[in-house]
């Protein structure tokens, strides 16, 4: 055997380098559950793993390489790529192919109690969208099974905003930013018809009332829509950019503020707050976070653009 043609990621587990090293960090955490239900068919996984299990949103930020198992209350250890949970009751578990996994409100449960507010909040928007849950469904399950464990509460703040109509993990984690900023929150994935076509629809991804009586769209900017060939449509990138600036001229024909952001600039907290502000969006309540000064990245001098004075179009 060549030295570097295979990778253990665990012990007793291999798989081919190059194959490895075409994974995302999600398809790697699900091949090593599946080699470890192979290896340990009563263990089950939970928290973290159990999201990605069942096919949920995790943030790529959660998974460290360990996975996260248990088998009930019998034993509890952290190895280089397993921690084990010692579980204090009997828990409710599914099969998803050969993994044995908790359930997908459990597996909110448990963790909306140990992430953040951001991450929980993709794992369980997610669990709707995927799963079939309906919020009060998760709400009443977090209130009857999480009673008396660490971070409920966070738990039950989290349940309450879960929305399946989030239609990614940035979305949610947007959301969650908006919320701890102390906006309001906004109504997600509302249709909008195209005026010149009938049977064309549109979705905005957030949508506030505009305080003069107008509204504020945000849209979420991602690279995946212009370069994953199955988001882009068969004509490729050049078409899907097309689309995207002929969607957005539809959705201006409203009279309402379209505020794109990106993913990054959502995760600087202080320049998404003057973000939110300047495009008017509501404020409901006082930040849950303290917002620091927005990072300003310097240009180069320019010069100054020659001005064209507005009555030369007619207007004063």
């Amino acid at each position: 055997m060549r030295l570097g043609l295979l990778v253990s990621p665990c012990p007793r587990l291999f798989a081919r380098t190059p194959y490895w090293g075409g994974l995302s960090p999600t398809q790697r955490h699900r091949h090593i559950l599946s080699g470890i239900a192979l290896l340990h068919p009563d263990w089950i996984a939970c928290g973290i793993s159990a999201s990605v299990a069942l096919g949920l949103q995790v943030p790529y930020r959660l998974l460290d390489g360990r996975v996260h198992m248990t088998a009930g209350p019998r034993l509890a250890f952290d190895r280089s790529c397993v921690q084990m949970h010692r579980m204090r009751e009997p828990l409710d578990t599914i099969r998803v192919g050969s993994i044995m996994t908790t359930t997908a409100a459990r597996t909110v449960l448990d963790c909306t109690r140990s992430v953040d507010g951001r991450g929980g909040l993709a794992i369980a928007d997610s669990a709707l969208r995927v799963r079939g849950m309906t919020r009060e469904e998760l709400c009443d399950y977090v209130e009857t099974h999480g009673r008396g464990l660490h971070g409920i509460a966070r738990a039950r703040e989290v349940a309450s905003m879960a929305d399946a109509r989030s239609a990614n993990g940035g979305e949610s984690i947007a959301r969650r930013v908006m919320y701890e900023l102390g906006y309001a929150v906004p109504d997600l994935q509302v249709c909008f018809a195209d005026p010149l076509d009938s049977r064309r629809r549109y979705y905005a991804d957030f949508v506030w009332p505009h305080a003069e009586d107008g509204l504020v769209i945000g849209e979420l900017d991602g690279v995946e829509k212009y370069m994953d060939p199955e988001m882009a449509g068969p004509e490729g990138m050049h078409d899907a950019i097309l689309r995207e600036r002929r969607r957005e001229s539809r959705l201006s024909i409203t009279r309402a503020a379209i505020m794109r952001f990106s993913y990054q600039e959502v995760l600087d907290v202080g320049w998404f707050d003057r973000l939110l502000s300047t495009f008017g969006v509501p404020r409901e309540r006082e930040p849950l976070v303290r917002v620091p000064a927005p990072r300003e990245t310097r240009r180069p001098e320019a010069p100054a653009p020659e001005l064209v004075p507005l009555e030369a179009y007619g207007l004063e």
